[in-house]
């Protein structure tokens, strides 16, 4: 199941003989990821719907609208969402919603605790109102990029987010972009510690970077995270 749907809500308003009726986007997932199809393995888990799904369905929406400035905090005071597993988006200091897992107490009342039901509440308005009036065309670059990949240990309750916020500010032009591929714990790291494992890809709109000015702007990367988060690069601290 994947439904969305735009209307408003109903907000009592103190003093006032009508309600305040906002407008909100409301998604839903739960269930399978994909259709049940003739190549399923017998007896294998089904892989369903998750917490990453419904951010990823939300950073797809913002991408399209050309939104930029967002940034995902964690969310444990709504009192319907698993406290673990949800989420605030804002854009540029504004709050734009809230979304996660709805509470197995929840689920559990209304008959479905057998499954994970994803969750999303965006405010409508604030949504168009972040929407850029014209957004500029990038041309495709014509000088081929490096890619370098950079793993990082950091306390357990620090957000990829942040960690990429930095690269990005120490990066500058020259990091065209930055993907997280791989999250670890376990015995080889600190205790309350996790490894983030980053893809970079490096790249000039107007020159093939050398390998000289591509290991500088790396070295720039690393020396930030030690710096501003106290990071350890795996295999070189």
């Amino acid at each position: 199941m994947a439904l969305y749907e735009l209307g408003p809500i109903f907000l009592a308003s103190p003093g006032e003989k009508l309600p305040h009726e906002p407008r909100r986007l409301a998604l839903a997932l739960s269930g399978r990821r994909t259709a049940t199809a003739w190549d399923d393995v017998q007896g294998a888990a089904v892989p369903a719907f998750d917490f990453f799904d419904l951010k990823g369905v939300i950073e797809s929406l913002l991408a399209d609208l050309h939104i930029s400035g967002a940034t995902f905090s964690s969310k444990q005071d709504a009192q319907w969402l698993h406290p673990m597993r949800s989420a605030e988006l804002g854009v540029n200091g504004n709050l734009l919603g809230v979304f996660g897992e709805l509470h197995p107490k929840l689920t559990a009342n209304f008959a479905l605790a057998d499954r994970s039901v994803l969750v999303a509440e965006l405010d409508l308005d604030a949504l168009l109102a972040a929407v850029p009036e014209r957004f500029a065309f990038k041309p495709i670059p014509t000088a081929p990029p490096a890619k370098r990949d950079i793993a990082v240990i950091v306390p357990a309750e620090t957000p990829a987010d942040k960690v990429l916020a930095e690269m990005k500010q120490a990066g500058g032009e020259l990091l065209a972009a930055a993907e997280l591929f791989d999250v670890y714990t376990g015995e080889s790291i600190p205790a309350g510690t996790k490894s983030l494992a980053f893809a970079l890809v490096y790249q000039a709109a107007d020159r093939t970077l050398g390998e000289k000015e591509i290991e500088k702007a790396h070295q720039k990367i690393e020396g930030r995270l030690r710096h501003m988060l106290k990071a350890q690069i795996r295999g070189k601290d």
